[in-house]
């Protein structure tokens, strides 16, 4: 299992940026949009957002645009009556680029925070996410099913992410410290760490991409944070807009098949 494991992360080192509270955006990539049909004389939704964040934004074989964010976007634009074009961008750019008009939108898994809200609008929560922890589902592992069970074990983190460290402090755990997500998860395949601490989402993708890996995920039970989208401060029109487009995908139940889709069915 642990070298099925091992194979599992040599092929999708793409999800080293996914973890870090404090990734550094790559800017010096090419540029990737989503490959879209466009329907004639609809105007057409520039999405600015980060192609470098699995499962939220990342880059196919053929350098377009995929992923959770990337199908959301698109069928909110839809639903709206509009095209959508998503765009590689920096997500550090975002406030200057809603601003300068290069973007109309801008969706690269930003969390509703307030400190955002004083800088751009943000739409309506298209989903949520909390801390949890990953675990393989080994001998030594399997019977580790709540947070009390990890006093005295080890627990990997990214480095850079503080939160993490600090919640496995309280736990009574020990850090195991990486300076990437897939060294992260290199240190449980090897045994090196009884669990690893994350983005509750990053996890659940894993195990729908990877099914044959047995594990399981056990929340931290903190609040959860919402995803959305944000537009220019003031643009209360286009708000209201995208927002009525995620309004009828919740309705229709065309979100909640691309959660399913990204997630898997668990919420």
């Amino acid at each position: 299992m642990k070298k099925l494991f091992l194979a599992t992360l040599l092929v999708t080192s793409a999800l080293l940026a996914a973890c870090g509270d404090n990734s550094v955006p790559k800017t010096e990539t090419p540029a990737a949009s989503a490959a879209v049909s466009q329907t004639a004389n609809l105007e057409t939704l520039t999405v600015g957002g980060e192609v470098s964040y699995e499962p939220y934004a990342f880059k196919d074989e053929k350098g377009q645009a995929q992923g959770f964010e990337v199908d959301v976007m698109n069928a909110i634009a839809k639903a709206a009556g509009m095209n959508a074009q998503f765009i590689d961008a920096p997500r550090g750019a975002a406030v200057e680029t809603l601003n300068n008009g290069t973007f109309m939108a801008f969706s690269s898994a930003m969390s509703r925070a307030a400190y955002r809200l004083e800088t751009m609008d943000m739409g309506q929560p298209y989903i949520d996410f909390d801390r949890a922890l990953y675990v393989l589902d080994t001998p030594k592992t399997a019977n580790l099913k709540t947070l009390a069970d990890f006093k005295g074990k080890r627990i990997a983190s990214h480095k850079s992410s503080k939160g993490n460290v600090k919640k496995i402090e309280e736990m009574g755990a020990t850090p195991v410290l990486s300076d990437s997500f897939f060294l992260m998860l290199n240190d449980v395949a090897q045994g090196k760490a009884d669990a690893a601490i994350g983005d509750k989402r990053i996890f659940q993708y894993y195990q729908v991409k990877y099914p044959e890996t047995k594990s399981h995920i056990i929340s931290t039970g903190e609040e959860k944070r919402q995803f959305s989208f944000g537009v220019k401060k003031g643009n209360t029109e286009l708000l209201k807009k995208l927002d009525g487009g995620l309004e009828k995908i919740k309705a229709d139940g065309t979100l909640d098949k691309i959660i399913e889709k990204w997630f898997g069915k668990q919420n």
